[in-house]
């Protein structure tokens, strides 16, 4: 007989199957199968709330990565859409207050530009057009005091805030889409710089409807204005692979660290039944 049958045989069935004729030994043995049952029992019940807790790490460990993986795929979503977003800009040249003309090495040059662009990236752009090598009509660039005008030929500010504007910014705050125009500024009156436009004068852009003529330049492109602005992403992109496979690691090493226990739980339950 097992501890169960003991505990459930009758008087008559332990003194007759087991031969134990005296009452105190039969009521000892029983209670001494009830003990060690209960204790089995007991074994048993640990086992399985361990292995459901393990378990329950196992699909929590799982959901985190479904959650994490959505999390980055949104959030290279955002960052492709902000790649993808650049505004068409029409760049002339404004010298010592007046307007250059094609015939002197200005006119009017078109490039798309990303959204990113900063005050400066824009400057060293209209550089690269209107003084190339450094040089223009006008003469060397490191004799010129620049910056950047709107349409209606009005200084535009380097800041907002505490933040240097971008391109961007400044589309957005006046409802542009796409197209903006603007005009680089150089001034070789160094005794009139001191007492220029601040940066505090107000900033307007172009109705994206005006119309002007233009002269598209071949011999600068707008990777000036890009090289900033993608050298961030690519620091971006790689900060988040690094997250990435951090991740997965840490992911890994706590799966495999559960599957140990349960196989461990599951062995122990196997040794318990051979007992």
């Amino acid at each position: 007989m097992g501890f169960k049958e003991i505990m459930i045989a009758s008087e008559t069935q332990l003194k007759e199957e087991l031969g134990i004729k005296e009452l105190g030994i039969r009521l000892s043995l029983k209670e001494y199968c009830s003990s060690q049952n209960k204790s089995t029992t007991d074994v048993h019940d640990e086992r399985e709330l361990k292995k459901q807790k393990l378990i329950s790490e196992l699909m929590e460990s799982r959901r985190n990565i479904g959650n994490s993986s959505s999390k980055v795929k949104k959030a290279e979503s955002k960052k492709t859409e902000k790649k993808a977003a650049t505004h068409n800009v029409q760049m002339g040249w404004i010298h010592n207050d007046v307007r250059v003309g094609l015939e002197k090495g200005g006119g009017t040059r078109e490039m798309k530009a990303s959204v990113d662009c900063s005050y400066h990236e824009l400057i060293d752009a209209g550089r690269k057009w209107f003084f190339p090598d450094g040089r223009s009509s006008f003469g060397t660039a490191d004799n010129m005091k620049f910056g950047l005008a709107d349409f209606k030929r009005q200084p535009l500010t380097k800041r907002d805030g505490d933040a240097e504007i971008t391109l961007g910014a400044y589309a957005q705050k006046n409802g542009f889409k796409s197209r903006v125009r603007l005009y680089m500024t150089s001034d070789s009156r160094v005794e009139e710089v001191a007492t220029s436009s601040s940066d505090e004068d107000p900033v307007s852009w172009e109705d994206p409807h005006t119309s002007t003529p233009l002269v598209t330049s071949n011999s600068v492109t707008d990777s000036s204005l890009k090289g900033t602005s993608q050298e961030r992403l690519r620091l971006k992109d790689e900060q988040d692979k690094t997250y990435r496979e951090s991740l997965a690691m840490d992911i890994k090493k706590r799966d495999d660290r559960v599957r140990e226990q349960l196989l461990e739980t599951d062995e122990m339950e196997k040794i318990t039944r051979q007992e």
